[in-house]
């Protein structure tokens, strides 16, 4: 029992030590009509079946700082099928499909949202709000990062766009 202790403080330490937070799609709260689906990765996803609908979660943030918010979402190609992200009541973007040259297939990329999020607190509270622009919008996860080099498209193949 005494390893096990040390063993999960030693992943605790690992842990609480990251700079990014990832806030996954279907752990949100959300309305009647986001539907949960199998995305193109395979792993879980959101999609709105009308607009106006809203997913929302409260989270506490472990560490004072500035942070860039990154959006995982899916792309038609069709740029008709986007959403709009608010913290604390801000409104720090939106994301949806993206036009690309030489689309073959939807796919998953990553958007950064124009604005920081500065949490002046330790173990700061925050909600963050998923809102529908039109049916269809579609979402895999959030991720926040108090390292402003930090790129999540390096860690996939996904591709980036401006929100």
């Amino acid at each position: 029992m005494k390893r096990f202790f040390c063993m999960l403080t030693m992943v605790a330490a690992v842990v609480c030590s990251a700079t990014e937070y990832r806030i996954e799609a279907e752990n949100m709260n959300r309305d009647d009509g986001w539907t949960k689906g199998v995305g193109g990765t395979g792993g879980s996803i959101l999609y709105a079946g009308k607009k106006g609908l809203v997913a929302t979660g409260t989270y506490l943030l472990p560490g004072k700082g500035h942070y860039t918010v990154w959006v995982h979402g899916e792309t038609r190609n069709e740029n008709w099928r986007r959403a709009r992200v608010a913290i604390n009541g801000v409104i720090f973007g939106e994301f949806g499909d993206a036009r690309e040259k030489n689309f073959r297939d939807p796919h998953f990329y990553w958007t950064k949202m124009p604005l920081l999020l500065d949490a002046k607190n330790d173990d700061e509270v925050i909600r963050v709000e998923v809102t529908s622009l039109a049916g269809g919008a579609r979402f895999d996860s959030l991720i926040l990062s108090d390292d402003p080099k930090f790129n999540p498209a390096e860690m996939t193949d996904d591709k980036i766009t401006d929100s």
